[in-house]
């Protein structure tokens, strides 16, 4: 999968770009308040990434629990398997593909097509944290040979939902701020921590988004009134 993306401008205005594959990402977290950005996020990602690869080369899975995001998703051809919103079906299909991941590594089945796994709000987790957690980390152990990639975005940002055993199999945390002058930073102390470092509790107040690897973190500005428009016109 071809897989640069554009993810904004940092501090000094200069336009930061990640290369998934090339930086090893395979999963990624999303954590932030509903309205903080996660949306344009995710969908900026996604637009970028059906730019670069065909259908033959990405499928996308959706499990989206708040049947909002994805309810009208306008690119079909795209979707390796129908967009899911119930928890029954979400969590059978991510065990699933927790096995096929196996099948991948193993080379019984055919890995050239990617897909991206996107998990909407934290509704699994308390579903069946158990069974959430083996069919990640069965996933997640293969993500150098199994050509699988996995989103998780949740407005409840704590460890119920981000669990030790998600964070130690994850490559990238993305925390989102709302911004604007009544933002409470304080709000966003034990969640940062959590996810983060120590050194989340002195960076600016221009920040909209933290992204951090295990090589570096890095700060992010908001999308500007145009970027937002556009995503939006998109999807």
């Amino acid at each position: 999968m071809k897989s640069k993306i554009y993810i904004g401008r940092d501090q000094k205005n200069d336009k930061v770009f990640l290369d998934l594959n090339k930086e090893k990402i395979y999963s990624i977290l999303l954590a932030g308040l509903s309205g903080s950005g996660k949306s344009i996020f995710h969908f900026s990602l996604y637009h970028q990434l059906l730019q670069q690869n065909t259908p033959v080369e990405l499928g996308f899975v959706f499990f989206d629990m708040t049947k909002v995001d994805f309810a009208k998703f306008p690119y079909p051809a795209y979707l390796y398997k129908p967009i899911i919103k119930s928890l029954d079906e979400a969590l059978d299909c991510f065990e699933e593909l927790g096995k096929e991941s196996k099948l991948r590594c193993q080379g019984k089945v055919d890995r050239r097509r990617s897909i991206l796994i996107h998990i909407e709000e934290c509704d699994l987790m308390y579903y069946d944290r158990k069974r959430f957690e083996q069919a990640w980390i069965d996933i997640a152990s293969g993500k150098d040979k199994n050509n699988i990639y996995v989103v998780f975005s949740s407005s409840r940002c704590c460890p119920e939902v981000f669990t030790r055993t998600i964070l130690n199999n994850v490559d990238l945390k993305i925390l989102f701020s709302p911004g604007g002058s009544g933002f409470d930073k304080s709000l966003y102390d034990e969640c940062s921590l959590y996810l983060f470092s120590k050194r989340f509790k002195n960076t600016p107040r221009e920040w909209q988004r933290v992204l951090m690897t295990d090589q570096r973190e890095i700060l992010c500005q908001g999308y500007s009134e145009e970027e937002v428009k556009e995503v939006k016109s998109i999807f």
